[in-house]
This record gives structure tokens, C-alpha cells and sequence, in this order.
């Protein structure tokens, strides 16, 4: 269970919980919308454990990231790595180039309400 007392990692999460605040969001907030419509990504898992939280994720559901902060995201922990120890062995190509990180604005997935 290192990885709760590794200074990178920590010190990701306290940058990230900063770019949340000044754009305005909650963690699990920036954290839907940063995973939910990146191509690679099927589905998230919410990981509610009560109605409040479900209703709160819910209510973030149309949460759109600008690319500034995406850019940030990706300045705090780049693309295709952990802040602790990478094991992935295979790269997928969005990790490699940065468009292919962005959904095009004419895509809509599927939402639940």
C-alpha cells in the first residue's frame, strides 16, 4: 500500500484537487469529465456508495472540460503514465498524440438520468 504515502503521488492529487477548485469543480466532477469522453473509454464506473453521491455524479453528467484544463491534466501526470511506477506495456496511440485525446463536439454519447 505504498502508493498512499509516495510524495509524487500525493502531490499529483494536490495539484489536481487546485485545478479543480479554480475551474470550478468537484474532484469526482473533473474526474467524470476528464475520463468520460475520452475515446478510449467505453464506460466509467461511478462508484457511488449512497443516493447523494449518485445524484452529485449524475448532476455533473454534462460537465465539458476546456482544453486549458485538459492541458493541465496532462502537465500534472502525461499521457500514458502513473505518477508512481508505469506496467503498461502497450501504448495506445492516444497517449502519442494529443488529438486523438479529444472527442470531436459533433460525437454524443449516451447519458443517464
Amino acid at each position: 500500500m505504498t502508493s498512499f504515502t509516495d510524495a509524487r503521488r500525493l502531490d499529483a492529487v494536490e495539484q489536481l484537487v487546485t485545478l479543480a477548485a479554480e475551474a470550478g469543480l468537484s474532484m469526482p466532477h473533473l474526474a467524470m469529465a476528464f475520463a468520460t469522453p475520452h475515446p478510449a473509454v467505453s464506460s466509467a464506473l461511478l462508484g457511488a456508495r449512497t443516493m447523494a453521491q449518485l445524484d452529485d455524479l449524475l448532476n455533473g453528467v454534462d460537465t465539458v472540460l476546456s482544453d486549458d484544463v485538459l492541458d493541465r491534466i496532462d502537465e500534472i501526470s502525461a499521457p500514458g503514465t502513473d505518477v508512481g511506477t508505469l506496467d503498461q506495456a502497450y501504448v495506445p496511440p492516444a497517449l502519442l498524440d494529443v488529438r486523438l485525446r479529444r472527442r470531436s463536439p459533433q460525437i454524443t454519447g449516451c447519458h443517464l438520468r
